[in-house]
C-alpha cells in the first residue's frame, strides 16, 4: 500500500488510478507497475511473459503452424525462422533493412524494407510487391482480402489492391511508424513522433480521427480508463486480434492495447521501466527494451520484438484426461508428460492427470506405466484454455511371441507357406513384429510371414515383437522338387475330318509341378500310339485345351491317337480315341445293265460308254459295284434325246440291282453318279440307243416292263400295274402288280406334331408317316413298307418293329413280320393308316416307353407378360421347340440366327433319324449343340447352303429364309412366279416367291405395317415360333 492505495490489487486498476494518481506520480514517475511477482497458478488469468530468443528484433511474425519469423536488429536485412522444435535457421535474405514483417491467410510473409515492400512465400522465394518499389516504408498491414498497406516517406498512408494498383488512402501524418487493419476495412495509425493512434474510416471518405492519446502531449497514464483520455509516447507496430488493438510502446518500454468496442486501454506487458527481467512471472510486471513489433499466432500467442530480446505473452493453460487399459480399467502411477518438455504429472486411482501451466500450442502427450506399453494423445491448447482429451488406451508390454509351425518341411520351387506368429498377453498395446531368414537362398519370408522355399537345405525364420524384442523360431527344411506326370485328357471327337486330315485335340489339366515343354497328338494305325509313331506338336507347351492338324493320313483308314506332354518326369498320355478318314474312292468295279450289253468291259478310268437296243428293250435296272465298300452315294438318272431328265435320280446299293428305269426310242443318256465319302465324285456316261418301230423286228432281249416309281410321297398306278413311292428316304412303299383293281392313287405324308400319338411314352426309332390311298378295301396283294430308323434310339434289350396306329383305341398296333437289315426295316401290310418304328422290348415285344419324361410344368420367364407371343412362347417351351434362357428370361424380341431356327424346326418335326453327312465348308463351326438338326434338315431337303457351300450358322435367319424352310418341311407344292399378294411383291426374290405365296394362301404368314413381307428383314424368337406353331396345327388339320 502506498498512501492509502492498493497497488497490488485489481481494484487498484478501477479505482486508484483515478482517486490516488497524484499522490502516487509524487512518488513513482510511472504508478501502477510495482505488481506482485508471485508466480501464476493454473488457475490464474495472468498473461506470463518468457523469453523465447535472448536477441534484440525489429520485426516479427508467425505463420499457421506456430513457426515465428523474425529481423534481428544486428543482422536487419535478414529474416530468420524459429521452428515449432526450437530450431533457428535464415529464411530469406532481402538485401536492405527491413522493419516489419506479417503474414497473409496462405502463409506468405510480407516485408517492409528499404528497398521496397518484398513478399516471401513459404518456400523463401521473394517478389517485388506490383506498384511500389524502391519504397522505404517502417509501417506495413494486410488485410483479409490480400490488399497491402503501408507507410511512404512516413507521412501518408497508401494502399496496393491484389491487381498491383496503388492509392492514397490518407495523409498528413508525422510519422506513421505502425498500422493494423479491422474486419470493416478500417486503418489505424501508429503516428510516433505525434503520440497518438489515428482511426481512417474507409466508409466514411477516409475520415481521419485520434482513437487514442492526447496529440503532441507524451506520456504514461490512462490504464484502465478510455484510450482516448491516455497519454503515450512512441506508439510503433500494430496488431488487431479478438477486437482488441495491440501497440509497442516503443518510448515506454511496453505492449498496450484498446478494446475497439469499448476503448477501454490497458497495459499488456512491460511495467515502463527498460530491461529485460521478470521471465515465468505476470507479463505486466516485466521489464523490456524499445518494442518495435508485435504479431500473434493461431493459438493466442503474442510475440514481442525488442530491441535487447524476443519475447512472447501468453496465458496458460491445462490438459487434462484419463489413462485406461485395453479392458477400459483405470490405469494408477501411470506418467503423462508434454513432448518436448520437462512438463509431467501422474494419474490417480482414477487414472485421472491434469497439467497445468501449459504453454498454448500443439500438444503431444505421451504415457508411460511400469508393465504397458506406450500411449499417446494430442491436444490443441489455446490462450487461457483448458482442454480434456479424454481417454488414453494403452495396453500390456508384451511378454512373448509364439509361432504356429515350429518346423516347416517345404519343396524347392514349390508353394508358399505363411507362419502365423502370435504375440502375448492378447492385451499387448504394441503386437508389431518383424521377420528374418537366416538364408534367403534357401528360404525368403516377406513382412507377412509368407516363407517362399528357394533351393535345397535348411534355414531358420525369426520373429521379433517390436515391443521388447521377444523371438519365436521355425526351423525351415527345403527339399529338391519331384516333378509329377502331367495330367493329360484327349478330346472325346476328332473334328474335321477328311480323307488325308483330321483336327485332334486335348487338355492337360495338370503340368506335375513342372513345366510342360511339349503337348500334341500321337496317332497310328495300331492301338496305343506313342511319340516314336506320327505325332504333332502343339504350338506352345503349358497346360490348358489345345488342337493341332493331323496331316498325311491315308484315305478310308482306322487311327488310334491320344494326347501327350512332356515335362521333368517324362511323358504322359491322355486317354485313346479312334477316327477313321473319309474314303476317296468313287470308282466302279463293275457296272451291269439287264439285257444290255456295253461297248467295253468297264473300268475305273473309262467314263464313258455305249450300247444299242432293240425297240422291244423299254427298260433296263442297273447293278452297279463301287471298289471300296466305304462309300457316299450312287444315283443313277436317265435322260431323252431332248436332254430332258426322265427318270431319277435314283439312289442305288452297291452291288444291288436298282428299280427299273425306263428307256425313249431314239438316244437315252444314263448318268451315275459315284460320290465318295469325302465328296469325291466320279460321273460315269452310258449311251443307249433304242430302235424306232420302224427299225424292224428286232430281237435283243425280252421286253423289260417298268414299275411305276415316284420320289415325292405322290403316286397313281393303273389297274394291275406295279410301282413304288418314296418320301425322303425315310420310307418307301412298293406295291406289286395286280395289289388292287382299282386305279391306285397313294399318299406319303410326314406327320409333323407327334405328341398326341404318343401318350404313352413310347420311344420313336423313326419319323411317323400317314399312308393315304383313293379306296377303302384292303389290297387283293400285300404291299412292302421299307422304313430308315435310327438304331442309336435302341438300348441293350430293345429291338425295333413296325407299328400301325388304330385311330378307334388310340393305341400303337405291330406289325408281325417285321424284318431288319442294318437301318433298313421292313413289313407287308394290306391296308393304309399312319405308320412308325417303335422301340420294343426283346424280350416281351412290347414297346418301351421313355419312364424319364416328367410331365411338363408351363414355363415361367420373367419378360414374357403381356407380349403378344405370350401363349406361343409357353407351348413352344412345353413341347420341346425352344428353351429359355438361364437367367429365366426368354428374350422374345431377340432375333433367330440359322442353326437357332433350324433346331427349333427339327424339335417340332420330332425328327428321328441320324441325317445326312453335312459336306458344308464351315461344317466345323456349327457347334454339337445343332449339328444334328442340322443334318436331318439336310437330310430332308429342308436345309441348303449358300453359293459357296457355307451354312453360315450365325447368320441372322431372314424372313424369306425362313418361309422357305417351312414350306420344305410341309413338302407344300411351290408354284413358280406366284403372286404373293404382298405390297412388296416386287422386292421378293423369286426363289422364294412360291413359298411365300403358299405360306400365305394357308394364313401361316402374314404382313408387316403396310402389308410388307420385308423378306430380308430378321425373324424374332417369338416370330420364329409362331409360325413354327402355325405348321404344326395345319399339319394336325
Amino acid at each position: 500500500m502506498i498512501g492509502g492505495c492498493m497497488l497490488n490489487t485489481r481494484k487498484r486498476r478501477l479505482f486508484t488510478r483515478s482517486v490516488c494518481i497524484m499522490m502516487v506520480m509524487a512518488m513513482l514517475f510511472y504508478p501502477g507497475f510495482m505488481l506482485s511477482s508471485t508466480p501464476v497458478s493454473a488457475a490464474s488469468t495472468t498473461s506470463i511473459i518468457s523469453t523465447i530468443k535472448n536477441v534484440g528484433t525489429q520485426g516479427i511474425t508467425s505463420d499457421s503452424l506456430g513457426n515465428v519469423y523474425y529481423v534481428k536488429t544486428s543482422e536487419g536485412s535478414k529474416i530468420y525462422k524459429l521452428s515449432t522444435d526450437g530450431v533457428e535457421s535464415e529464411f530469406a535474405s532481402l538485401g536492405s533493412t527491413t522493419y516489419q514483417l506479417v503474414t497473409d491467410a496462405n502463409d506468405n510473409i510480407y516485408a517492409a524494407a528499404n528497398s521496397g515492400l518484398k513478399k516471401i512465400d513459404p518456400q523463401g522465394t521473394i517478389t517485388s510487391i506490383s506498384g511500389p518499389t524502391n519504397v522505404t516504408s517502417m509501417a506495413l498491414a494486410i488485410d483479409n482480402a490480400g490488399n497491402v498497406y503501408y507507410s511512404d516517406v512516413l507521412t501518408m498512408l497508401k494502399k496496393v489492391d491484389t491487381s498491383g494498383n496503388v492509392t492514397v488512402l490518407a495523409s498528413g501524418f508525422n510519422q506513421n511508424m505502425g498500422m493494423a487493419v479491422d474486419s470493416n476495412g478500417n486503418v489505424y495509425v501508429a503516428d510516433y513522433t505525434a503520440h497518438v493512434i489515428k482511426k481512417v474510416d474507409t466508409s466514411n471518405n477516409n475520415n481521419v480521427t485520434v482513437i487514442a492519446g492526447t496529440p503532441s502531449s507524451s506520456g504514461y497514464t490512462g490504464n484502465g480508463g478510455q484510450a482516448s483520455d491516455a497519454k503515450l509516447k512512441g506508439p510503433h507496430n500494430m496488431i488487431i486480434s479478438d477486437g482488441q488493438l495491440y501497440f509497442a510502446e516503443y518510448d515506454n518500454y511496453v505492449v498496450r492495447k484498446i478494446d475497439l468496442a469499448t476503448g477501454i486501454i490497458d497495459v499488456v506487458a512491460g511495467n515502463g521501466t527498460s530491461g529485460n527481467t521478470g521471465d515465468g512471472g505476470a507479463a505486466d510486471a516485466a521489464t523490456l527494451g524499445r518494442v518495435f513489433s508485435l504479431s500473434k499466432d493461431a493459438f493466442g500467442i503474442l510475440y514481442i520484438a525488442a530491441e535487447n530480446a524476443t519475447k512472447m505473452v501468453y496465458t496458460p493453460g491445462t490438459l487434462s484426461g484419463t489413462v485406461l487399459d485395453t479392458n477400459n480399467n483405470p490405469v494408477n502411477g501411470a506418467t503423462v508428460a508434454i513432448a518436448g518438455t520437462t512438463s509431467s504429472t501422474t494419474t490417480d486411482a482414477f487414472g485421472s492427470f491434469t497439467l497445468n501451466n501449459v504453454t498454448p500450442g500443439s500438444k503431444k502427450l505421451t504415457v508411460t506405466a511400469t508393465g504397458y506399453g506406450n500411449g499417446e494423445a494430442t491436444a490443441a491448447v489455446h490462450d487461457g484454455q483448458s482442454v480434456n482429451v479424454g481417454n488414453i488406451v494403452i495396453g500390456a508390454q508384451v511378454s512373448g511371441v509364439t509361432l504356429d509351425k515350429p518346423t516347416l518341411s517345404l519343396e524347392a520351387g514349390g508353394a508358399p507357406v505363411a507362419l502365423a506368429a502370435t504375440v502375448s498377453p492378447s492385451n499387448a498395446d504394441n503386437k508389431s513384429v518383424t521377420w528374418h531368414s537366416s538364408d534367403v537362398n534357401i528360404a525368403t519370408v516377406d513382412n507377412n510371414g509368407l516363407v517362399t522355399p528357394v533351393a535345397p537345405g535348411t534355414a531358420t525364420i525369426t520373429v521379433t515383437t517390436a515391443d521388447g524384442g521377444k523371438t519365436a523360431t521355425s526351423a525351415v527344411t527345403v527339399t529338391p522338387f519331384v516333378a509329377m506326370p502331367a495330367i493329360v485328357y484327349t478330346d472325346a471327337a476328332v473334328q474335321q475330318i477328311t480323307s488325308n486330315t483330321a483336327t485332334a485335340g486335348g487338355n492337360i489339366a495338370s503340368d506335375g509341378g513342372a513345366m510342360v515343354t511339349e503337348r500334341g497328338i500321337v496317332y497310328s494305325k495300331n492301338a496305343n500310339p506313342t511319340i516314336v509313331d506320327g505325332k504333332a506338336v502343339a504350338a506352345i507347351g503349358g497346360t490348358g485345351a489345345f488342337s493341332v492338324s493331323l496331316a498325311g493320313l491315308q484315305s478310308g483308314t482306322i487311327y488310334h491317337a491320344r494326347a501327350y506332354a512332356v515335362n521333368a518326369s517324362g511323358i504322359s498320355y491322355g486317354q485313346e480315341v479312334i477316327f477313321a478318314t473319309l474314303s476317296s474312292s468313287s470308282s466302279l468295279d463293275t457296272l451291269q445293265l439287264s439285257g444290255i450289253t456295253l461297248d467295253q468291259t468297264v473300268s475305273g478310268s473309262v467314263y464313258n460308254y455305249t450300247a444299242n437296243v432293240p425297240n422291244s428293250t423299254s427298260g433296263f435296272t442297273v447293278t452297279a459295284t463301287v471298289s471300296d465298300p466305304i462309300y457316299g452315294s450312287v444315283s443313277a438318272s436317265v435322260y431323252n434325246s431332248a436332254n430332258t431328265l426322265v427318270a431319277g435320280p435314283v439312289s442305288l446299293v452297291s452291288g444291288e440291282t436298282s428299280k427299273g428305269l425306263p428307256l425313249e426310242a431314239g438316244s437315252n443318256r444314263m448318268e451315275l453318279f459315284v460320290i465318295a465319302q469325302d465328296g469325291t465324285s466320279t460321273k460315269y456316261t452310258v449311251t443307249i440307243t433304242r430302235a424306232t418301230p420302224n427299225d424292224g423286228p428286232g430281237g435283243g432281249g425280252p421286253s423289260v416292263v417298268l414299275p411305276v416309281v415316284s420320289i415325292n410321297g405322290k403316286l397313281t398306278l393303273p389297274v394291275g400295274q406295279a410301282g413304288e413311292v418314296r418320301l425322303d428316304n425315310g420310307l418307301v412303299i412298293t406295291v406289286p402288280a395286280n395289289a388292287s383293281s382299282k386305279e391306285l392313287g397313294l399318299t406319303i405324308e410326314k406327320v409333323l406334331d407327334a405328341k398326341n400319338l404318343l401318350s404313352n411314352r413310347e420311344i420313336l426309332a423313326s419319323s411317323i408317316y400317314e399312308v393315304l390311298k383313293n379306296f377303302p378295301e384292303n389290297f387283293s396283294k400285300s404291299v412292302t413298307l421299307t422304313f430308315v430308323f435310327d438304331p442309336a434310339q435302341l438300348k441293350t434289350g430293345q429291338t425295333a418293329a413296325i407299328f400301325y396306329y388304330d385311330e378307334v383305341k388310340k393305341v400303337w398296333v405291330k406289325v408281325n413280320g417285321s424284318k431288319i437289315s442294318g437301318d433298313r426295316i421292313a413289313a407287308d401290310v394290306d391296308h393304309f393308316t399312319k405308320f412308325a418304328v417303335l422301340a420294343v422290348d426283346r424280350a416281351t415285344g412290347l414297346p418301351v416307353t421313355d419312364s424319364s419324361t416328367e410331365p411338363t410344368k408351363e414355363a415361367q420367364f420373367s419378360d414374357i407378360s403381356g407380349h403378344w407371343a405370350e401363349a406361343n412362347i409357353k407351348q413352344a417351351v412345353s413341347e420341346g421347340i425352344v428353351k429359355g434362357y438361364t437367367d429365366g428370361s426368354f428374350k422374345p424380341n431377340s432375333t433367330v440366327t440359322r442353326a437357332e431356327f433350324t433346331v427349333m424346326l427339327m424339335n417340332a418335326l420330332k425328327a428321328q433319324d441320324e441325317g445326312a453327312e453335312l459336306i458344308f465348308t464351315d461344317v466345323a463351326s456349327i457347334g454339337v449343340w445343332a449339328k444334328k438338326a442340322v443334318e436331318q434338315a439336310a437330310k430332308s431337303g429342308i436345309v441348303k447352303g449358300f453359293d459357296d457351300n457355307t451354312f453360315r450358322r450365325d447368320a441372322k435367319i431372314t424372313r424369306a429364309e425362313m418361309a422357305e424352310m417351312i414350306a420344305r418341311a410341309m413338302g407344300l407344292s411351290i408354284e413358280e412366279n406366284a403372286e404373293t399378294g404382298f405390297a412388296d411383291d416386287k422386292d421378293i426374290p423369286a426363289w422364294v416367291k412360291g413359298a411365300v405365296a403358299a405360306l400365305k394362301k394357308l394364313n401361316l404368314i402374314e404382313g408387316k405395317g403396310s402389308n410388307q413381307f420385308d423378306s430380308t428383314a430378321p425373324a424374332t424368337r417369338a416370330e420364329a415360333l409362331t409360325i413354327i406353331l402355325k405348321m404344326l396345327e395345319q399339319g394336325n388339320s
